[in-house]
């Protein structure tokens, strides 16, 4: 039996990483260099190597148990090629399960990265949507202030049209009939003179001959024909006049 765990074939099948990492546990432990090693110290290296983080307590229980598994004909010590034997295949399965974790462990991270990222995106873009519509909706109200000033000034410029065409249709001192009124029908046929436009009620103020004045809309105003009262009363004064002259 000793001489079939001594045999170097054991050694082929291993990997080499494993067997590497076999062979520092190893030369660690054969502190005198003679090519064999105490069982129950091999055991404990054996056992440090797989327990990352273990107590000494837990190593030592872990090496205890090794040792009463592996250790059969109670030799005491044990070779390069036998620690290989026993230790080499568990080692090796205890490397690979720690190498799928890592594995594992980075697909996942690079799973949990990869959907980070698709989020970031994601809110990238909601974002860069929500700019655009405030940037319209700001276009939007702009053309909508510009249009209501547009239209404004063109109010201002027809209300200004309008009040120029009134202005311009009876000037001061032409005289006028009065015509068409329904709040004060008396006045319909009676003679006036212009005295000028008021602005803020768009109606002309006209002076009757008793010196009274009234404000008439020009709808309600046409041109005096022939002689005006104002012009008789006129005619009269002068006469008048003339006579106490004499």
């Amino acid at each position: 039996a000793r001489q079939i765990l001594s045999s170097p074939d054991l050694v082929v099948s291993l990997s080499s990483p494993t067997t590497k990492e076999l062979r520092r546990q190893f030369q660690e432990a054969d502190k005198d260099g003679s090519g064999e090693i105490d069982a129950t110290e091999a055991c404990a290296v054996f056992a440090r190597s797989c327990e990352e983080g273990a107590s000494e307590e837990e190593i030592r229980k872990t090496a205890e148990r090794l040792r009463n598994q592996l250790d059969t004909d109670r030799s005491g010590t044990i070779s390069f090629n036998e620690y290989c034997f026993r230790f080499g295949r568990r080692y090796q399965i205890e490397h690979n399960r720690r190498r799928r974790n890592r594995s594992n462990s980075n697909v996942q991270n690079s799973t949990n990265e990869s959907d980070k990222l698709k989020k970031e995106r994601e809110e990238l873009e909601r974002e860069r949507e929500a700019v655009r519509q405030e940037r319209e909706r700001l276009m939007l109200e702009r053309e909508r202030e510009a249009l209501r000033r547009e239209r404004e000034e063109l109010e201002r410029q027809r209300q200004a049209s309008s009040r120029s065409g009134q202005s311009q249709a009876f000037s001061a001192g032409t005289l006028v009939r009065i015509q068409g009124l329904q709040s004060a029908p008396e006045l319909n046929g009676r003679e006036a003179k212009i005295v000028n436009f008021d602005e803020a009620s768009s109606r002309y103020v006209v002076e009757l001959p008793e010196g009274s004045t009234k404000k008439i809309k020009e709808i309600n105003l046409v041109l005096s024909p022939g002689k005006s009262v104002f012009e008789r009363f006129s005619a009269a004064a002068e006469s008048a006049r003339r006579n106490l002259q004499l």
